[in-house]
């Protein structure tokens, strides 16, 4: 099996987050604020973590397909943070200063953008450049979203898919099928979270699942 980070190998279960879908989300949300004539500028960056990780791949593809759709949106930054905040803090640091007109950014992990969000609030630039991120949904992630260092946060509700992943073992190991034989992918729904519709619903903390 499989939990949460997609592989190039496909297993007899995957359970998690279906990355192709967060990168579209995340850079249709990029599209509704930065598109041309919207905002101070079409200009965003991107940050990954580790360009040969198979999630990050299946995110940019779902990235790179909205955008194929959006060719006034200027992709002017890439780079891998190596999932380091303050690599990524450095990353947007330096991007801010060749585009002072930045519109909007993507990160691939909330843990990795506070870096990110904190080059932005450094520079004076909160109100401007436009942050989504992604994560498990913990209230971490939900309190940088209330404070407004994350402006979209889509979570991949990493408690659910605890339950669905206990679900998974008990039916694998109740299956009469020799391993290899069926292949099934659980996606399990995705959360998108703003200032406007942050709740304690939508995040949890480890002392909410003992």
């Amino acid at each position: 099996m499989q939990i949460n980070l997609e592989s190039d190998t496909t297993t007899d279960s995957y359970v998690g987050a279906d990355w192709t879908e967060i990168g579209q989300k995340a850079v249709e949300a990029m599209v509704d604020k930065c598109d041309k004539g919207k905002r101070i500028s079409t200009k965003v960056a991107i940050d990954t973590g580790v360009p040969t990780a198979a999630s990050d791949v299946f995110q940019l593809d779902g990235i790179y397909k909205v955008l194929d759709q959006h060719p006034d949106i200027q992709v002017v930054s890439q780079q891998a943070t190596e999932y380091n905040p303050e690599k990524a803090r450095s990353i947007m640091s330096t991007v801010l200063q060749q585009n002072p007109d930045l519109c909007g950014a993507i990160g691939i992990w909330d843990n990795q953008d506070t870096g990110t969000a904190s080059a932005i609030k450094e520079a004076g630039k909160s109100d401007q450049v436009f942050l989504v991120t992604s994560g498990g949904g913990n209230k971490v992630g939900c309190d940088n979203v209330s404070n407004g260092l994350f402006n979209l946060y889509i979570s991949y509700n990493v408690p659910l898919q605890g339950d669905l992943l206990n679900q998974e073992i008990a039916r694998l190991l109740m299956s009469d099928s020799p391993a290899g034989e069926v292949k099934t992918m659980y996606f399990n729904p995705l959360t998108l979270i703003t200032k406007a519709t942050v709740n304690q619903r939508n995040c949890w903390t480890l002392d909410d699942l003992k």
